[in-house]
This record gives structure tokens, C-alpha cells and sequence, in this order.
């Protein structure tokens, strides 16, 4: 009679060990882990204002931006981070004491709601009377940049 019970119960606890294993295999595939679907990851890429301004967002949440526009324009680095619905930008100075100072002091942070976001079109918003739309685009020069 135990043996019966002992059998019957350890069936039951093989059976809610192979349902858990399945469980953690299922939540893992199905993409609830950051994906390249996610929003943030969307914005990875290079992208270009109206007026010639150029942002490029790499994955691993470092940045650029020049001003097409102008000859001889330099090239700005920075941080970004988004969490899909707001993106911000975090600028340190380059190469400098300033820029060990500046991780202990302030740092200017801009943060923009993204109100669009696929794969040829970006807008961004930081205000109602400020709303910027980018494109993708390609630059050769950003894409070098270190």
C-alpha cells in the first residue's frame, strides 16, 4: 500500500518538474528577453534631421552626431539609453578631467519621448513646440568614427 502512494506521488512530482522545465523553455523562446524587435533596438542606426543633423545610436549605448550640413563638422560622442518609449541623450566631455569630473557632478542628460519609431522614420519629441522627425539615412563618416 506505501509503495503504491510512494509510486503515485513521486509520478506526480516527475510530472510538475518536467511541467516547470517546459515552462522556463517556453518563457525563455518566446521573446520576452530583450529581442531585436524591441523598441530601443529599433533605434540603433543612423538617422538625419531635416535641417542635416546626423545621430547614430549603436548597440551598445554609445553615440554619434555631426552636422552633415556644415564642412569640416565635428563629431560629437555620446551615451544613449531608451526603455521604448523615451530616449535620452547623455553628453560627456571627450578626453578630458572634465569628463572624469563630469561622472561625479552633473551631466547634461536630454530626454525625448519617442512618439514614432519604424524602420525609415523617427520622431521625437522633447516638448509640444519641439517635435523632430528623422529619417534613416547613410554616413560613411559616423560609421568610421571610433
Amino acid at each position: 500500500m506505501f509503495t503504491s502512494k510512494r509510486r503515485t506521488l513521486a509520478v506526480a512530482l516527475i510530472c510538475l518538474v518536467v511541467a516547470g522545465f517546459a515552462s522556463l523553455i517556453a518563457f525563455n523562446s518566446s521573446g520576452r528577453k530583450g529581442t531585436g524587435a524591441s523598441p530601443a533596438n529599433q533605434l540603433v542606426g543612423t538617422w538625419a534631421t531635416e535641417d542635416g543633423k546626423h545621430f547614430q545610436f549603436r548597440s551598445d549605448g554609445t553615440a554619434r552626431s555631426r552636422n552633415a550640413g556644415k564642412k569640416n563638422s565635428p563629431i560629437r560622442y555620446f551615451e544613449w539609453e531608451s526603455d521604448g518609449q523615451t530616449v535620452k541623450f547623455i553628453y560627456l566631455s571627450q578626453g578630458t578631467v572634465k569628463r572624469f569630473f563630469g561622472k561625479l557632478t552633473s551631466v547634461p542628460e536630454y530626454e525625448f519621448q519617442i512618439r514614432d519609431l519604424d524602420q525609415s522614420g523617427l520622431t521625437l519629441v522633447d516638448s509640444p513646440d519641439s517635435i523632430e522627425r528623422l529619417t534613416a539615412v547613410k554616413d560613411t563618416l559616423l560609421d568610421a568614427a571610433p
